[in-house]
Parts: structure tokens; C-alpha cells; sequence
């Protein structure tokens, strides 16, 4: 019996990641981005040129071009607006 070896997925052009990424789709970046151990969430965005070392980069946000993150960062974009439209909030700074 012999048991053939599954071919690692093709990553696109000027994406570069470790075996342990772990990236929900949708997924956009600009070319190079290099992701260390990370987990990245739907909907994220990574500019040019940018590196991430290890951690987790939460849905819905968009990191710059030329970004360097360190190990074990957590990266999130701040809550929708929709979610202040409701809240009552004191009035003259009370």
C-alpha cells in the first residue's frame, strides 16, 4: 500500500504564511504580506508590505501598508455606529 502525500494549497502571489495561519474568507491584501501563527478573521483587510508575527486579527478590520505587528497582538476594529444610535448617554457630560 502506498499512501501518496496531498499537495499544500496554493497561496496567491505575495501572500506568505506559516502551516498554523488560520484565515476566514473574505480575505483581501496588497502584495507582499507575510502572517506569522495567526488567526484572521471575515472581512479583513492587509495593506502592502505589512507583517504580522503572531495573533489574531478580528473580523471587519483593515490594517495599513507598511504595518508591523508583533507576537501576540490582537487587532479589531472599533464596533459598528449602529450599535451607539440607541445608547442614552448623559447629557452635558453628567
Amino acid at each position: 500500500m502506498s499512501l501518496a502525500k496531498s499537495a499544500a494549497p496554493q497561496l496567491p502571489a505575495g501572500l506568505s504564511l506559516l502551516p498554523d495561519t488560520r484565515i476566514n474568507v473574505p480575505f483581501y491584501f496588497e502584495p507582499t504580506v507575510t502572517i506569522g501563527t495567526a488567526n484572521i478573521g471575515q472581512n479583513v483587510r492587509i495593506g502592502r508590505n505589512s507583517f504580522l508575527n503572531e495573533g489574531v486579527i478580528r473580523e471587519h478590520t483593515t490594517i495599513g501598508r507598511y504595518c508591523s505587528m508583533g507576537r501576540k497582538v490582537t487587532i479589531a476594529a472599533p464596533p459598528p455606529i449602529e450599535l451607539y444610535e440607541h445608547a442614552s448617554w448623559p447629557a452635558g457630560g453628567e
